[in-house]
């Protein structure tokens, strides 16, 4: 395979090669005339100049080393740069998606579906802010569960109380509520069911007379 040799075009005779790398690569080393900076003028697809102004990078050779300058960057500590990078993530499809922040600066989080986390994770939980009670009287018709839930409701729990070890309330999720489809509670019997305020509860006895304590939990 012939090869064609590039040299440099400066007059004295210099007749400098071209160096290229091993890899294929070429050495480029920009310098100024007078040992000073050497600039590099950006330009977009059109000719027109980039610079920091139109919110660009500008670029400057440097004693050899090259210099950018971003409006964007700032030092840690120091004042907020007025101008802003938006820093993304790849999803899991492999695109580049926008990391976003509330208001005050804070990392918004979404995980869906099943996560695996690392290392020591420590959590404090927060106590459920409110909460209500409330009794029925049970008899052999269907009778309505807290008609009006507590407002951001996220638990509740159910005690009864009969009035003979052979009765029994049943609890269900509709008035048609039977002894054959409901859940059983004998005197003394508790259940406790994380429901929200859009879901009903309903509940019949074998006997009239029999009582059903209540309590709501809500944020």
């Amino acid at each position: 395979m012939a090869v064609t040799q590039i040299k440099d075009g400066f007059d004295g005779g210099s007749d400098n090669q071209l160096k290229v790398n091993a890899d294929g690569s070429i050495n480029v080393d920009v310098t100024g005339g007078g040992g000073g900076n050497t600039n590099v003028n950006l330009h977009d697809a059109s000719g027109n100049g980039i610079n920091s102004t139109a919110g660009a990078l500008d670029v400057y050779i440097s004693g050899g080393s090259i210099v950018a300058s971003n409006p964007s960057v700032g030092t840690t500590g120091a004042a907020a740069p007025t101008s802003a990078t938006e820093i993304g993530a790849v999803d899991a499809s492999g695109n580049l998606q926008p990391l976003t922040i509330d208001p005050s600066g804070k990392l918004l989080v979404d995980i869906s579906g099943t996560s695996t986390v690392t290392g020591t994770v420590n959590a404090n939980i927060e106590g459920l802010t409110t909460f209500q009670t409330s009794q029925y009287i049970i008899g052999t018709s269907a009778v309505q569960i807290t008609p009006t839930p507590l407002a951001n409701r996220s638990s509740m729990s159910v005690k009864a109380f009969n009035t003979s070890s052979l009765d029994i309330i049943y609890i269900g999720n509709s008035s048609g509520v039977t002894s054959s489809t409901g859940y059983g509670l004998y005197t003394g019997d508790s259940l406790q069911l994380d429901l929200t305020p859009a879901q009903q509860m309903w509940a019949i006895g074998t006997s009239a007379g029999q009582l059903l304590y209540v309590i709501e939990i809500g944020d």
